[in-house]
C-alpha cells in the first residue's frame, strides 16, 4: 500500500501530510482572516440530514461506497464526535445493521455488567429484606448456580405466592396453595409433589450464597469487612471462573470488545473493594452506608478498552480519542453549540482576576479564555485527521423535531470554497432530489429498503425502476431465507384461517366440553376464545388481590352463610339484623385466612380491606334476607354446579355431524317458589360485584347468556331442586356491594336511609310478565319495587320501567339459547377462530383484551374490522330474534 504522498505549498515551503489539495488548504487559511475562495477540487464533503439517525444512515452508506467503489480499508476510515453520547447507540445499531466492524473508542459504565449488578443486587437483598425485584435481579445474572428455565419456574411460584423476607431462608419447605379454600387444601398430587421437591432444591440453591452473605453482613460493622463479606460471595460462586468461561466463549464468537470487557471488570471491581479496605477499612458504617459508597464507586468505574481488530471503522472523540493518519475521516454533529462548543462563564473569578491569581503563582481551573482555544483546538484537530476525505455533516433537526442549525464552521467552509460537495442525506429512498443508487450497499439493509419500495408499488406508486433489478438479484441469491417473508410482508392481512376439523377435535376434546363463559368469549371474539380455550394461554398468576379474587370471595362467603343458615334450621325471613351482621362476620373471618395464601393477612391495608369485606358481606346478607321476608322464593341450590365432579350431570346439546356438546358451569344461586299444582316458579340469581343488567341485543349477539343458560339448567333438574315441574320465573343479577347513597344534604331517617339502600341494591334483569309470581318476589311492589325490576300500576298492567317479558318470549329466548349455543359449538369444533372482535358504541372487546400482542389486532391491516352492533330496542330485537330462530311473528314457542 503506497504512503500518502506528500508535497510543498508554494507558499509556505513546509511538508504536509495531504494528499487532497482541498484538505491542505483547509488547514492553511482555515483560522486565517483574510481568505480567497477558490475551487473545490473533490476532497471536502458538506451532508445535510433530516435527523440524527437520517444522518447516521448516509453516513454508513458512505463508509460502504468508499471501501466499495474507491479501494478503502475499515482501517482507513475514523468517525470522530464532539458528544460521544449523542451518536453512540445509533452508531452501534446502524454500523451493525449495514455490516460495518467497527471500535466505538469511549469509556464504558460497569453497571450494566452481570457481576456488577449481582454485587449491587445482593447487597439490596440484605439490606431491604429481600424483596422480590431485587433478588430475581441476583439470580437472572446468570453467576448463580441456577439455570435460567429453573429461575423462571421459580419466579412464577414467588408471585403466585407472594413469597418475601424470611419466606426464603426460614427452612421450611414451600407448599402449593389454591386462591380460595373453602374446605380443607386438596391433596397434592404426584405430579404436584415431583415440581415442590424440585422447587424446593431450586431454591435451596438459589439462595445458599446470598444467605451465607447474609449472614457474614449481620456480623459486620467496619468497611473491611462489608468488602470481605462480598469477595467471600464472588468466590463462592466462583466468579472468576465464570467470567472467564465468557470471555473465551465471546473470543470464539469473535466478539472480542465483549472478551476485553469480561476480563477487565474483575479486576476493576476487586481493585475498588481492595481500596474501600484500604482507605475506609477500620471506618464505622451502616450496610446502607456501605452500600452508598460502594454504588457511587461502581459509578466512577470506567471501561477502557484497546481496539481488538486490525481492520475496523474507529469512532472516537474530538476531544480524547488519538486518531492516527487516516484516510477519510467523517465528523457528525456539527452544528451550533456543538463543534466549536459553547463556552459559559463558570466560578466566582472573573478572567481578569484569575490572570492576576496564575501571575501570584496559583493553579486554578481553565478559565473561559483558555476553553475557547481549546475548542477551536478541536476545530483544527477535525479538519486535519483525514488525508484524502473530509465528510462534515449535520442535521436539521433532533429527536423531537426541533430545529437545529448548521455550525458556523459549515459557513466558514463555504466562504473558502466555491461550490464545495453538498449532499443531502435522506433516511428512505424515493426522497426527491436523491438518487436511490445511494441506498444499494450492504445487502441486508438494501433489503428493507426494498421492502419499503415494493410496498409503495402495490400501493399503486411509481417507483425507480433501478428496484426491479434489486429485486430480481435477491430473487435469484441466497438472501438467509429473508427475501419470502419480505416479499410476501406487502399482502399480509392478519387473519387467521380454519383449524382442520381432526386438530379442532382433538384440540377441544371429544365430547366437546365447555362453559357459558366460553361460549360469550367466541362470540366476543373467535380467536380470543382460541387462544384462551384452544391453546389455553393464561397470564401468570401474581400474589394481589384482583377482582376475581374479590368475586370468589363473596361467593363463598354467600354459600357459606346460607349453608349455616340451613344447618341452623333459621329461615332467610326470620333472620334479624344483628344475627345476620354477627354470622356474617364470623363467615368473613373465617374465610379470610383462605383467600389467595392469606393475602388479607399480609399487610396492614389488607387487613384493613377485611373490615371492608366484612361490611359488604353482611349488607348483602341483610339485603338478601329482606327479599326472603317480602317474597315466597327460597333457595333450592347454591353454588349449584353442573357437568363438574360432584355436582348435578352436564347440559348436553347435539350439534351437526353426530357431535356432542356438554355445557358445565356453577350457579351462583337457584330459588324457587310454589305455584301450585306441583309445580314451581324458579329464580336463578347471579352474583355481581358491579351493577349488571341484562340487554336482549347483547343476548341476540351471544354476548350474554349465563343467566338463561343458568335458568335452562335450572328447569332442566327442576324436580331434583324443587321437587316438580318447573316454571321460568325471573333471571336476576344481584350486587354484592355496600354502597353510599346520596340524602341531598338533609337528615333521613334510618327507615328511609335503609329503603334507599335497597333501591341501590335492588336486582336487575328480566322477570316473568306475571303479576302472581312478581308477588312473589316482593309482596310490596306498588308502583316501583325496591327490590326487582317492576312496578305495578293500579290497573294490574307493569310500569314503562318494568325489566318483563310474558311466556312465550321467555321461550323465545331460550330457544335463541338453544341456537347460539349449537351455533358456537359448531363453528368451534369445525375449526372457526377468526379474528373478530365487536365494537358497541365506545367498548370495544379489545380493550382489556389479554391476546391483543398475540393476535395484533389494527384497523390499519387488511382484513381486520370490528363487527359493529348497534343500540335495538327489546321489541326490535324479538323481532329479529324471531326471524333468526325461525318462529313465525305473534305465534307460540315449541
Amino acid at each position: 500500500e503506497k504512503a500518502p504522498v506528500r508535497f510543498f505549498p508554494a507558499a509556505t515551503g513546509r511538508p504536509l501530510r495531504f494528499v487532497a489539495p482541498d484538505l491542505a488548504r483547509l488547514e492553511e487559511e482555515f483560522f486565517s482572516h483574510r481568505v480567497t475562495p477558490g475551487a473545490a477540487t473533490g476532497g471536502l464533503q458538506v451532508a445535510a440530514a433530516a435527523d440524527r439517525r437520517s444522518e447516521v444512515e448516509g453516513m454508513a452508506r458512505e463508509i460502504n461506497r468508499l471501501c466499495r467503489d474507491h479501494g478503502y480499508r475499515w482501517r482507513d476510515i475514523v468517525v470522530l464526535l464532539r458528544d460521544v453520547d449523542l451518536y453512540a447507540g445509533l452508531i452501534e445499531a446502524v454500523f451493525s445493521d449495514h455490516g460495518i466492524p467497527f471500535f466505538l473508542d469511549h469509556k464504558r459504565t460497569v453497571l450494566h455488567h452481570p457481576m456488577v449488578e449481582l454485587v449491587r443486587a445482593a447487597l439490596e437483598t440484605v439490606d431491604k429484606g429481600w424483596p422480590f425485584d431485587a433478588v430475581f435481579r441476583y439470580l437472572k445474572t446468570d453467576l448463580v448456580p441456577v439455570s435460567r428455565e429453573e429461575v423462571d419456574r421459580l419466579e412464577n411460584y414467588v408471585l403466585a405466592h407472594g413469597i418475601r423476607g424470611r419466606r426464603w431462608t426460614d427452612g421450611r419447605l414451600w407448599e402449593y396453595r389454591r386462591r380460595l379454600a373453602l374446605e380443607e387444601d386438596a391433596e397434592v398430587s404426584e405430579t404436584e409433589q415431583r415440581e415442590l421437591a424440585e422447587l424446593n432444591s431450586v431454591r435451596t440453591r438459589a439462595v445458599a450464597a446470598l444467605a451465607a452473605l447474609q449472614s457474614r453482613l449481620s456480623a459486620a460493622s467496619r468497611v473491611a469487612e462489608y468488602a470481605g463479606a462480598l469477595y467471600a460471595l464472588l468466590e463462592e460462586l466462583a466468579v472468576p471462573a465464570q467470567l472467564e468461561r465468557w470471555s473465551r466463549a465471546a473470543v470464539g464468537q469473535e466478539r472480542l470488545e465483549a472478551a476485553g470487557e469480561h476480563a477487565q471488570v474483575w479486576e476493576d471491581v476487586v481493585l475498588l473493594l481492595d481500596e474501600m479496605a484500604e482507605a475506609l477499612g477500620d471506618e464505622q458504617m451502616t450496610l446502607q452506608q456501605f452500600a452508598r459508597v460502594l454504588e457511587a464507586g461502581f459509578a466512577s468505574i470506567r471501561l477502557g478498552l484497546i481496539p481488538p481488530g486490525l481492520d475496523q471503522v474507529v469512532v472516537g472523540s474530538l476531544d480524547r480519542s488519538r486518531s492516527p493518519e487516516v484516510k477519510a475521516a467523517f465528523i457528525p454533529g456539527v452544528n451550533e453549540g456543538v463543534l466549536p462548543a459553547r463556552v459559559f462563564q463558570q466560578g466566582v473569578f472573573s478572567e481578569t482576576e484569575r490572570e492576576h491569581l496564575q501571575n501570584a503563582g496559583l493553579r486554578l481551573a481553565s478559565g473561559v479564555r483558555r476553553r475557547a482555544f481549546d475548542e477551536q483546538y478541536i476545530v483544527y484537530l477535525a479538519l486535519t485527521r483525514a488525508a484524502q476525505r473530509l465528510v462534515l455533516s449535520y442535521p436539521l433537526g433532533d429527536g423531537e423535531g426541533r430545529a437545529l442549525k448548521p455550525s458556523p464552521l459549515i459557513r466558514r467552509v463555504r466562504d473558502m470554497f466555491a461550490g464545495p460537495e453538498e449532499s443531502f442525506w435522506a433516511r428512505e429512498p424515493g426522497t426527491r432530489g436523491v438518487d436511490d443508487l445511494e441506498f444499494i450497499t450492504g445487502s441486508g439493509r438494501c433489503l428493507t429498503y426494498l421492502a419499503g419500495r415494493l410496498r409503495g408499488a402495490f400501493a399503486g406508486r411509481e417507483i425507480d425502476p433501478l428496484w426491479w433489478d434489486v429485486y430480481n438479484w435477491f430473487a435469484g441469491g441466497d438472501t438467509g431465507g429473508l427475501f419470502k417473508p419480505m416479499v410476501e410482508s406487502p399482502f399480509h392481512d392478519n387473519s387467521e384461517g380454519r383449524l382442520p376439523g381432526p386438530i379442532s377435535g382433538r384440540l377441544y376434546g371429544k365430547p366437546f366440553r365447555t362453559s357459558v363463559s366460553g361460549l360469550e368469549k367466541y362470540y366476543s371474539c373467535a380467536y380470543a376464545h382460541f387462544l384462551a380455550y384452544g391453546l389455553r394461554l393464561k397470564e401468570r398468576d401474581v400474589f394481589r388481590l384482583e377482582a376475581p379474587d374479590m368475586g370468589r370471595f363473596f361467593h363463598a362467603a354467600l354459600k357459606i352463610f346460607a349453608q349455616r343458615l340451613a344447618r341452623r334450621g333459621i329461615d332467610w325471613g326470620g333472620l334479624g339484623p344483628d344475627q345476620c351482621r354477627g354470622l356474617a362476620g364470623e363467615v368473613v373471618d373465617e374465610l379470610a385466612p383462605r383467600l389467595q395464601s392469606e393475602i388479607l393477612l399480609s399487610s396492614a391495608r389488607h387487613r384493613y380491606l377485611t373490615g371492608k369485606l366484612k361490611r359488604v358481606v353482611q349488607r348483602s346478607a341483610l339485603v338478601l334476607s329482606e327479599h326472603a321476608r317480602r317474597g315466597s322464593f327460597r333457595p333450592v341450590g347454591l353454588e349449584l354446579a353442573f357437568g363438574m365432579e360432584g355436582g348435578l350431570a352436564g347440559v348436553t346439546f347435539a350439534l351437526p355431524g353426530g357431535e356432542e356438546m356438554i355445557l358445565r358451569g356453577c350457579i351462583d344461586r337457584v330459588d324457587a317458589a310454589n305455584a301450585g299444582a306441583g309445580t314451581f316458579y324458579l329464580r336463578v340469581i347471579d352474583y355481581k360485584s358491579a351493577a349488571t343488567a341484562i340487554n336482549l341485543s347483547d343476548v341476540r349477539h351471544g354476548l350474554n347468556l349465563q343467566l338463561l343458560a343458568y335458568l335452562e339448567v335450572a328447569l332442566r333438574y327442576a324436580r331434583e331442586l324443587a321437587g316438580g315441574e318447573g316454571l321460568p320465573g325471573a333471571v336476576l343479577y344481584f350486587r354484592v356491594d355496600d354502597p353510599l347513597v346520596k340524602t341531598g344534604g338533609e337528615r333521613v331517617e334510618d327507615e328511609e336511609i335503609q329503603r334507599l339502600l335497597l333501591r341501590e341494591l335492588r336486582m336487575k334483569g328480566l322477570v316473568l310478565a306475571d303479576p302472581e309470581l312478581v308477588s312473589k318476589l316482593d309482596h310490596k311492589v306498588g308502583g316501583g319495587s325496591d327490590l326487582v325490576p317492576v312496578g305495578i300500576k293500579r290497573d294490574n298492567t307493569f310500569t314503562a320501567s318494568s325489566s318483563v317479558v310474558d311466556r312465550h318470549d321467555f321461550d323465545l329466548l331460550l330457544k335463541l339459547l338453544e341456537h347460539k349455543i349449537t351455533g358456537a359449538g359448531r363453528d368451534i369444533l369445525s375449526g372457526v377462530k377468526e379474528i373478530n372482535p365487536y365494537r358497541k358504541g365506545t367498548y370495544r372487546a379489545c380493550r382489556f383484551c389479554l391476546y391483543r400482542a398475540v393476535c395484533r389486532f389494527d384497523l390499519l391491516l387488511p382484513g381486520n374490522a370490528y363487527r359493529v352492533f348497534k343500540p335495538e330496542k327489546d321489541a326490535e330485537v324479538l323481532k329479529r330474534i324471531r326471524l333468526e330462530t325461525g318462529v313465525p311473528q305473534n305465534a307460540p314457542v315449541d
